[in-house]
């Protein structure tokens, strides 16, 4: 029996980190494997210790209760509730088929165990996203070294072991040490020392199982270290192979921690209570007491899902910003990347980015001193990647500034390139955090990382960012409590500054002193009045990435944050001591009193309740809050639709196919003073775009889409629709034929020579299509439009059936581009056909 319980347990335990991405994602099976198998091991345990002897209404109450957390609380921490409903629905139906409460008593139970289970990968990877280094067991950890003969000399925390092959660094981690499965088993055990072991040796139990795990996870540590030595001896000398991944294999943890179930077993038995029953169905009939206890502990948790889920709404400002320039040297804002200046640092340029800021909220560009008559005509002070150092005047006057109300962001970037971090560190410090000379990988995939937002109750600078691709950061180091977690990554790995590269960047290779696990991004803090962001990537606002998918949205909500004043946020530290207060009376009241597992149950669902109904009521009042700012000056949106096209841009990472990549095209639109965006669905971008591009559709146009594009163009819209010879399931005259035009697909012509590929290039490059109807703009070789144009209403339609042309290779391939003539040629028609859609006058540009 012993060995079930604890079984079910484990199994139950490691499901997290199959399906949290703390550190690797298993997209297979394993977590469904390990959850039914910790049910039927629960259900075993509990064989011939369950009595059914009638059903309580409770139960349907409680179904109700669960059901609506399950509306709450998503993927996968809503897996509990999901065991427990079906638990209590097989329970109500138990009177007629008696047996199925042992099923029954072992989903709840197994339901029970993961609800407690569930806030533990929140607390745990906000816990170790601000250190992760865990030195208290490195004496004991130094003599089983010493133990097992290896060289291993120990300084400034870091254990270095000396092979025949090389040096080994291993700083002791968290992570290393698998903290995570065993926090779970240890939170996990709370209900099983309830139902299998007598009151008075509960206690004793726990501190068994807890010094158990501790041992456990220092000896299974050692000897990971050990294979990772054993498996280098099999690596040959020039092979840049680091089995360091053996550490946040998921899998490989979960057949280390196979040994500890019997370990727990002959360590921590577990017995059953006096009466030979373990759960007994029956009427549950409330005391006065227990009902008092119901009510505090509600109150208790709905007080702490208001703790951590209440964010303060402040008090809005003018909107006032000042980008400093004075101290930073790198991505500039003062040129503007247009149709005459190309190359690197026209890519590399903050020009876009301020005046997009500029449309919704005042900006100035400053080039002086920081001083407080500065400040004072200032809501928002944005320094980003500084080159030079602030002056202690400045920090001060920065320091002043913030507390009586201003807002200020501060934008980092990976491994202190230019020293941005020596110099923006001295102003972070003072409210709390500093950034590190680390940059920051996903573990699964090279210089591709993307943060999507929690689902439940994200911060108010993330919630209204469907995801955000980073271009490589650093991360943040928190020293104080007020920090708050804006984007904690997980999954990720560090890796530190690298003095002999220029930008300080490091060959990109595992080593055995990287630290792995979440890392801090974003932060926020609030002092005094104001409030201060700290971001990690200044690259993502350059021109060539500011408009990528995520990076708007994210670029608003920051500003919508820092541009209000602290007016409430004392109400966290007030929830928090409500919480104490009404968990302490729930306690009390329940201390002399003798209750059934049918209690406990009730109590998780209430408490699960009222917590998950916290955290949505202050998620709605946060969206309510902070919603993204609205332009306050008009621009032009190009929206590039997403539903129908056959094109690839970089939104979660870096396009596959380079001659099915629209990403220069998509910059491009910056230099004609357009905005590009990328669309959602085609409904939504009818209402947003001032013009909007379809790129070689293949996807069936339903009738309502084709006479919602009809309508907008009638009502004054503008559209682009571009087509390819090589498309080969267009759907574009789907689209066309209300529009009186079409696309002649058998008739394959040869596009103008100065827009042609060279010799060598794929020739199916420098085919077109013939156009029928509207009015031609552009003919081929042979005299056949290949680009025309249509007066629908109000609206413009062009047509083009050339799109490969605009492909990156065709494009120069990145936005360091310096384009020859022909190049420049193919922007020129970029450039004028967009400026003639919105000026409605396209064909004076031809």
């Amino acid at each position: 029996m012993s060995f079930f319980v604890w079984a079910g347990l484990f199994c139950l335990s490691f499901t997290w980190i199959f399906n949290l991405k703390l550190y690797t994602w298993e997209r297979d099976l394993w977590w469904v494997v390990l959850l039914v198998l910790g049910i039927l091991c629960n259900t075993a345990a509990l064989k011939g210790k369950t009595t059914f002897n009638s059903i309580d209404k409770m139960c349907y109450l409680l179904i109700i209760a669960l059901a609506l957390s399950l509306l709450i609380i998503p993927f996968p921490y809503h897996i509990g509730i999901i065991l427990m409903i079906a638990g209590l629905f097989i329970l109500c139906i138990s009177y007629r088929i008696p047996f199925l409460a042992l099923l029954s008593s072992g989903l709840i139970l197994s339901g029970v165990m993961l609800t407690i289970q569930s806030p533990l990968g929140f607390l745990y990877t906000t816990f170790t996203s601000y250190s992760h280094g865990f030195f208290w067991l490195d004496p004991i950890l130094s003599r089983i070294f010493t133990f097992f003969d290896l060289k291993v000399s120990y300084s400034q925390n870091v254990f270095y072991i000396q092979t025949i092959k090389d040096l080994y660094a291993f700083p002791t981690t968290w992570e290393k040490l698998a903290f995570f499965p065993l926090v779970n088993i240890w939170a996990g055990s709370v209900p099983l020392f309830y139902l299998f072991s007598d009151s008075r040796v509960r206690g004793r139990g726990f501190i068994r199982l807890f010094l158990s795990g501790t041992a456990y996870i220092i000896i299974r540590y050692a000897f990971m270290i050990i294979i990772f030595l054993y498996l280098m001896t099999f690596v040959k000398y020039q092979e840049e192979v680091c089995w360091i991944n053996i550490f946040w294999d998921v899998r490989v943890t979960l057949l280390t921690f196979l040994p500890f179930v019997c370990f727990v077993c002959c360590l921590v038995p577990l017995k059953i209570r006096e009466g030979g029953k373990v759960i007994v169905f029956e009427r549950v009939s409330l005391s006065p007491s227990q009902r008092k206890a119901l009510v505090y502990f509600s109150l208790a948790f709905f007080f702490l899902g208001c703790m951590f889920g209440f964010h303060d709404p402040g008090k809005e400002k003018q909107g006032r910003v000042i980008l400093d320039e004075k101290h930073s040297g790198w991505e500039k804002s003062t040129k503007k990347m247009d149709t005459e200046w190309y190359g690197n640092e026209s890519g590399y340029n903050f020009y876009w980015m301020a005046e997009f800021i500029n449309h919704h909220f005042i900006l100035i560009r400053n080039f002086n001193e920081i001083t407080p008559d500065l400040l004072s005509n200032c809501d928002m002070l944005i320094l980003k990647n500084p080159t030079t150092t602030f002056s202690p005047e400045e920090i001060s006057n920065i320091r002043d500034f913030v507390k009586k109300g201003g807002g200020l962001f501060l934008l980092g970037e990976h491994t202190n390139v230019f020293g941005n971090s020596t110099y923006l560190n001295p102003v972070a410090e003072e409210f709390g955090f500093s950034f590190r000379y680390d940059v920051i990988f996903d573990i699964e995939r090279k210089f591709e990382q993307l943060y999507v937002p929690p689902r439940l109750l994200p911060h108010p600078v993330v919630q209204n960012m469907p995801y955000f691709c980073f271009k490589v950061s650093c991360s943040i180091q928190p020293i104080s409590a007020r920090c708050e977690s804006i984007m904690v990554t997980r999954g990720a790995k560090a890796q530190d500054i690298y003095y002999p590269s220029g930008n300080f960047y490091p060959p990109v290779k595992d080593h055995t002193y990287m630290p792995f696990g979440a890392f801090l991004q974003m932060v926020g803090v609030k002092a005094g009045r104001g409030r201060i962001i700290g971001f990690t990537d200044s690259t993502t606002y350059s021109n060539f990435e500011a408009f990528i998918e995520g990076k708007p949205e994210l670029l608003l909500g920051s500003l919508a944050w820092l541009n209000r004043k602290n007016s409430l946020s004392w109400l966290n530290t007030l929830f928090f001591v409500f919480a104490v207060v009404f968990l302490s009376l729930g306690v009390r009241t329940l201390r002399e009193e003798k209750t059934s597992a049918l209690f406990y149950v009730c109590l998780t669902a209430l408490c699960t309740l009222f917590m998950s109904g916290a955290l949505f009521m202050c998620e709605v009042l946060s969206r309510n809050a902070y919603p993204l700012p609205q332009a306050m000056t008009p621009y032009k949106k190009v929206v590039f639709e997403q539903e129908h096209g056959d094109y690839e841009l970089p939104l979660k990472g870096f396009t596959k196919e380079r001659d099915r990549s629209y990403e220069v095209f998509y910059q491009w639109v910056l230099r004609v003073g357009y905005y590009p965006f990328t669309g959602k669905t085609l409904k939504q971008d009818i209402q947003d775009a001032d013009i909007l591009i379809i790129i070689n559709p293949n996807k069936e146009f339903h009738p309502e889409e084709k006479a919602q594009v009809k309508g907008y163009l009638e009502n004054g819209g503008r559209l682009l629709l571009m087509d390819s010879a090589t498309n080969e399931r267009s759907t574009a005259n789907e689209l066309l034929a209300p529009l009186s035009m079409s696309i002649k697909r058998e008739k394959r012509v040869i596009i103008p020579s100065q827009y042609s590929t060279p010799w060598m290039s794929r020739m199916s490059q420098n085919y077109a299509l013939a156009i029928v109807g509207g009015k031609p703009l552009l003919q081929s070789a042979e005299g056949a439009p290949i680009l025309s144009t249509a007066k629908i209403g109000k609206g413009t339609v062009a047509v083009m059936t050339f799109s490969n042309v605009f492909t990156n290779p065709g494009m120069g391939g990145s936005y360091r581009v310096v384009p020859d003539a022909r190049q420049r040629q193919i922007y020129d028609l970029q450039f004028n056909i967009l400026n003639g859609l919105v000026q409605g006058n396209l064909e004076n540009y031809f």
